[in-house]
């Protein structure tokens, strides 16, 4: 079963970075797809 994952994410010149989360709690932020790691 997929756990949602949200990500907040803000640059050093632009600032924060608005994600299309249209998901109570987690408006603004960015929705991630997939995680990998070895």
């Amino acid at each position: 079963m997929p756990m949602p994952c949200y990500l907040i994410l803000e640059g050093q010149n632009q600032g924060k970075i608005e994600g299309s989360t249209k998901v109570k709690g987690h408006e603004g932020k960015i929705l991630v797809q997939a995680v990998d790691h070895t």
